[in-house]
């Protein structure tokens, strides 16, 4: 779980498009030599975002001296060298661009960005390559009083998130603050939405009694997919389930903070134990939204077929218990 974080939230998701020179003493900086792309707005009949998100293409205060833009997505060809984009995923090109309001010379602020897609909210990648440098990694841009920084960034998605709402999470740490203020983005995904695309069950109600199926649920607010199990290797069989969780509040909330422990046999043998913050992303969850994230590890041989149960413990201590089967 990434150490920089806080409770206060403004905004919502992902960019794109042509960066102008403001007027007056605004001065614009980009952080690629690339054309701007053509501004793209996000769909006048997409419903309202929950407060706390702002919607693609709207500057939103942060960190007292800046605000920030992320720009509506657009489809792009991935550059020859762009590492980290999927086999068969859409490539969309976005912008975010910060702007000093300071009445002096600013650095530009660390800033984490994690894209989330569909009502799922899984995660978008996030890619770099010639024309797509990406954020700065390190602190030191700096930006005149009224002048303008923006980064060209390149997402990759999944073919059927077309069409589909994408929610941003922007990280933003100012120099000198030891904790980031997180900004919510929201929008819709370039394409129609394919009507094999996931859909959420984020309205059903929780299960009761004192186990939850896999696929349900929990009054917590956690979800967890069957297991898939792939073939056997040395070792054991390599496995692997969806973690989803629910922000119901108006408020974010801080990341996933979920720790699972497998068990199998009627014995409950303990096989694995997945700890936040390691092995998938933990970026805060905009109000009213969910997060997914792929859960990885390994089961032995001799435990399939056979029954299965996870145990989720929530960052307040609450432990639900998931039952299903190996097979």
């Amino acid at each position: 779980m990434r150490a920089l974080r806080t409770t206060t939230a403004l905004a919502a998701a992902a960019m794109f498009t042509a960066l102008t020179a403001g007027c007056g003493q605004d001065q614009e900086t980009r952080s690629a030599t690339e054309p701007a792309p053509a501004q793209s707005t996000a769909s006048s009949n997409a419903p309202a975002a929950p407060e706390g998100i702002a919607a693609f293409g709207t500057p939103t205060s942060a960190a007292g001296d800046w605000t920030v833009e992320l720009r509506a997505p657009e489809k792009t060809e991935a550059p020859a060298d762009a590492r980290s984009v999927p086999t068969g995923w859409t490539a969309l090109r976005t912008t975010v661009k910060f702007t000093n309001r300071a009445a002096h010379i600013a650095t530009l602020p660390r800033t984490g960005l994690t894209v989330r897609y569909g009502d799922e909210g899984r995660a978008a990648t996030l890619f770099t390559g010639t024309g797509l440098p990406g954020l700065p990694e390190r602190g030191t841009t700096r930006v005149k009083p009224g002048g303008s920084f923006a980064a060209d960034i390149g997402v990759a998605v999944p073919a059927p998130a077309a069409g589909a709402r994408a929610t941003v999470t922007a990280e933003v740490t100012k120099e000198g603050m030891a904790e980031a203020e997180n900004l919510f983005f929201e929008g819709t995904l370039p394409g129609h939405t394919s009507s094999t695309a996931p859909g959420s069950n984020g309205a059903e109600e929780p299960a009761v009694g004192a186990t939850v199926p896999f696929g349900r649920w929990s009054t917590p607010g956690i979800r967890l997919s069957p297991i898939s199990l792939a073939q056997g290797e040395a070792g054991g069989r390599r496995a692997e389930l969806e973690l989803s969780v629910a922000n119901k509040g108006a408020d974010p909330k801080k990341g996933m903070a979920v720790s699972l422990r497998v068990l199998t046999g009627d014995g409950l043998k303990e096989v694995a134990s997945i700890i936040p913050g390691l092995g998938y992303k933990d970026a805060p969850i905009a109000p009213q939204r969910t997060a997914t994230t792929t859960v990885r590890f390994t089961v032995p041989d001799t435990a399939v077929p056979g029954p299965v149960t996870v145990e989720a413990r929530a960052s307040d201590g609450t432990r639900t218990t998931y039952d299903g089967t190996l097979r």
